[in-house]
């Protein structure tokens, strides 16, 4: 597999109820065979993996998970930096106001805006292409993509790897919505592909 090759799980994982430990969500599971053979498919290429938390969901605070660097959402906070070389995987913190509207309205979905060290991250891992799944897609999947893309960094979406964002929240979650994004991601340069595709295009 290429080696060259980031994933990004957008909003699987959050802290299991016992605080020492990851879980996936429960809304993941149409999709969690995929998902895990992603992971799987990480950890035997030695690529890094970034994942993030569902604003609605357990985020990790102060707790010390092994072998998951934690990158804070202030800029000003620059320890982990000295830290990326002994670490694989990657917890970027994203916002939460503690109330659905407001995570909607005020964009907390998008891990790009309020973090001010989500680029710099991506810079620290190198030029890769970053292989993009997981859980609303209408919003923090296509905020992920969006991020990456308007950084420079090539992208893969895959697009049977991920569950819709509820509906209720403008179009969110509408068959339209979903076809615009991905004509809008595709006209910025992703790729979007089956993770059947993908795995079979990296064993070519």
């Amino acid at each position: 597999m290429n080696n060259r090759l980031g994933f990004f799980d957008v909003d699987c994982l959050e802290l299991n109820a016992d605080g020492i430990g990851l879980d996936f969500r429960p809304r993941v599971a149409p999709i969690l065979s995929a998902v895990k053979t992603l992971h799987d498919l990480a950890e035997k290429s030695g690529s890094p993996l970034v994942f993030t938390t569902c604003c609605s969901g357990r985020m990790l605070g102060d707790e010390e998970l092994p072998d998951i660097l934690k990158v804070p959402l202030d800029v000003a906070d620059a320890e982990w930096r000295t830290r990326v070389k002994g670490y694989r995987i990657f917890y970027l913190q994203k916002k939460s106001y503690g109330d659905p509207k407001k995570n909607y309205t005020c964009r907390a979905y998008d891990m790009f805006q309020d973090n001010g060290n989500a680029v710099l991250l991506f810079e620290m891992l190198g030029e890769r292409e970053w292989v993009v799944f997981g859980n609303g897609f209408d919003l923090c999947v296509d905020s992920a993509a969006n991020g990456l893309l308007k950084a420079g960094y090539r992208v893969r979406i895959l697009t049977d790897v991920k569950i819709r964002s509820a509906k209720g929240y403008d179009d969110s979650g509408t068959d339209e919505r979903y076809r615009r994004m991905l004509d809008d991601l595709g006209a910025m340069g992703a790729k979007l592909s089956s993770l059947d595709e993908f795995i079979e295009s990296e064993s070519a």
